[in-house]
Protein backbone atom coordinates (compact mmCIF):
# COMPACT_ATOMS: atom_id res chain seq x y z
CA UNK A 1 0.00 0.00 0.00
CA UNK A 2 1.15 3.26 -0.89
CA UNK A 3 1.87 6.17 2.29
CA UNK A 4 -0.68 8.63 2.42
CA UNK A 5 0.18 12.08 1.36
CA UNK A 6 0.41 14.34 4.65
CA UNK A 7 -2.43 16.90 4.66
CA UNK A 8 -0.04 19.75 5.01
CA UNK A 9 1.67 18.62 1.85
CA UNK A 10 -1.56 18.68 0.08
CA UNK A 11 -2.62 22.14 1.67
CA UNK A 12 0.86 23.82 0.90
CA UNK A 13 0.36 22.17 -2.89
CA UNK A 14 -2.92 23.76 -3.48
CA UNK A 15 -1.22 27.62 -2.38
CA UNK A 16 0.76 26.96 -5.37
CA UNK A 17 -0.55 29.99 -8.18
CA UNK A 18 -2.96 28.26 -11.08
CA UNK A 19 -0.88 31.44 -13.24
CA UNK A 20 2.63 29.57 -13.11
CA UNK A 21 1.33 26.98 -15.75
CA UNK A 22 -1.45 29.45 -18.13
CA UNK A 23 -0.22 31.62 -20.78
CA UNK A 24 -0.98 35.50 -20.49
CA UNK A 25 -4.27 35.88 -20.07
CA UNK A 26 -6.69 37.92 -22.71
CA UNK A 27 -8.43 40.16 -20.17
CA UNK A 28 -9.10 40.79 -16.66
CA UNK A 29 -12.54 41.49 -15.47
CA UNK A 30 -13.43 42.10 -12.25
CA UNK A 31 -10.32 40.49 -11.05
CA UNK A 32 -10.51 37.30 -12.74
CA UNK A 33 -8.43 36.81 -15.73
CA UNK A 34 -9.74 34.64 -18.86
CA UNK A 35 -7.52 32.18 -21.10
CA UNK A 36 -8.30 30.57 -24.21
CA UNK A 37 -8.94 26.92 -22.84
CA UNK A 38 -5.77 24.62 -22.76
CA UNK A 39 -8.50 21.78 -22.90
CA UNK A 40 -9.78 22.30 -25.98
CA UNK A 41 -10.15 24.46 -28.90
CA UNK A 42 -11.79 27.92 -28.47
CA UNK A 43 -11.59 31.47 -30.52
CA UNK A 44 -13.42 33.00 -27.41
CA UNK A 45 -11.37 33.10 -23.97
CA UNK A 46 -13.56 30.63 -21.99
CA UNK A 47 -11.29 29.75 -19.09
CA UNK A 48 -11.65 31.90 -16.01
CA UNK A 49 -8.92 31.63 -13.01
CA UNK A 50 -9.65 33.42 -9.85
CA UNK A 51 -6.55 34.19 -8.15
CA UNK A 52 -8.39 34.73 -4.71
CA UNK A 53 -9.73 31.25 -5.05
CA UNK A 54 -7.03 30.01 -6.82
CA UNK A 55 -9.65 27.87 -8.91
CA UNK A 56 -10.44 27.69 -12.63
CA UNK A 57 -13.33 26.89 -14.81
CA UNK A 58 -14.46 26.81 -18.15
CA UNK A 59 -17.38 27.76 -19.43
CA UNK A 60 -17.05 26.56 -23.03
CA UNK A 61 -19.61 24.49 -24.43
CA UNK A 62 -18.85 20.39 -23.54
CA UNK A 63 -15.89 21.40 -21.94
CA UNK A 64 -17.04 22.90 -18.24
CA UNK A 65 -13.60 21.34 -16.59
CA UNK A 66 -13.45 23.37 -13.32
CA UNK A 67 -11.09 22.85 -9.95
CA UNK A 68 -8.18 23.77 -8.54
CA UNK A 69 -4.13 23.81 -9.57
CA UNK A 70 -3.88 19.83 -8.48
CA UNK A 71 -7.23 19.39 -10.39
CA UNK A 72 -5.59 21.35 -13.52
CA UNK A 73 -2.19 19.59 -13.26
CA UNK A 74 -4.14 16.04 -13.35
CA UNK A 75 -6.74 16.96 -16.57
CA UNK A 76 -3.92 18.82 -18.26
CA UNK A 77 -1.07 16.26 -17.65
CA UNK A 78 -3.06 13.09 -17.51
CA UNK A 79 -1.69 11.87 -14.13
CA UNK A 80 -2.89 10.68 -11.04
CA UNK A 81 -3.46 13.10 -7.96
CA UNK A 82 -0.15 11.70 -6.40
CA UNK A 83 1.75 12.49 -9.32
CA UNK A 84 0.01 15.58 -9.40
CA UNK A 85 1.26 16.46 -6.04
CA UNK A 86 4.87 15.03 -6.63
CA UNK A 87 4.96 18.01 -9.67
CA UNK A 88 3.83 20.65 -8.03
CA UNK A 89 5.66 20.02 -4.58
CA UNK A 90 8.73 21.47 -6.77
CA UNK A 91 7.22 24.79 -6.49
CA UNK A 92 6.63 25.08 -2.83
Amino acid sequence: MENKIPQEIIDKVKNVSLDKFLPPYKKKISGKYYYHCPFHEDRNPSFMWDPESNHFHCFGIGCQKHGDVITFIMELSSVSFREAIEYLKKYI
